[in-house]
């Protein structure tokens, strides 16, 4: 296992993948190469990120920690990964659309060390999300360029999919930028 890399489990019950456990840089950098070569396998997934920025892959730079979480309402469920600041705020989110590949997302989260902790998770609740800052969302497909570093293009999606981006996008308040 890599050392200062963990899921932990948090106040709100939620599991957190733990990239900044300890302060060696090293150790987050190992994190980051292994998650960035898991999300490249996934396909498409919807893509949060503040709207004063100019990049969707801008909070993948800035990440401490991931949070998987599921929201359930009358739409059905989402799940989704927090990436999560130094600051204890979500500097980023991935979701899971119907266009992905779920088994690839299982396996994702398969692939994640396993320690348990009691560490907060705050911030990365998604009744909060979106409450002090604004948003932007896109579909994208993330690539692997290798050193932890992510590329992304604007992947094509499905009716389902479009539909279901657009729900999530009002749901958390931000802009949708579809093709």
């Amino acid at each position: 296992m890599d050392a200062g890399v963990a899921w932990s489990r948090g106040k709100s019950g939620s599991d957190a993948f733990d990239g900044a456990e300890s302060t060696d840089e090293t150790a987050l950098r190992a994190s980051r190469v292994r998650l960035a070569s898991v999300l490249s396998s996934l396909g498409p997934v919807l893509c949060l990120y503040p709207a004063q920025s100019a990049q969707p892959l801008a909070g993948w730079r800035c990440w401490r920690r991931v949070a998987p979480s599921i929201d359930i309402d009358s739409d059905g469920p989402w799940e989704a990964l927090a990436f999560i600041d130094v600051g204890g705020r979500v500097c980023w989110q991935l979701g899971l659309l119907p266009d992905a590949d779920f088994y690839a997302w299982e396996r994702a989260l398969d692939a994640l060390p396993t320690i348990q902790r009691d560490v907060p998770i705050t911030a990365a609740d998604g009744r909060r999300w979106g409450a002090r800052r604004r948003w932007r969302a896109c579909a994208l497909r993330l690539f692997d360029c290798g050193g932890g570093e992510l590329a992304a293009s604007v992947p094509a999606l499905s009716p389902t999919g479009s539909r279901v981006a657009t729900q999530i996008a009002l749901r958390r308040r931000a802009q949708l930028d579809l093709p």
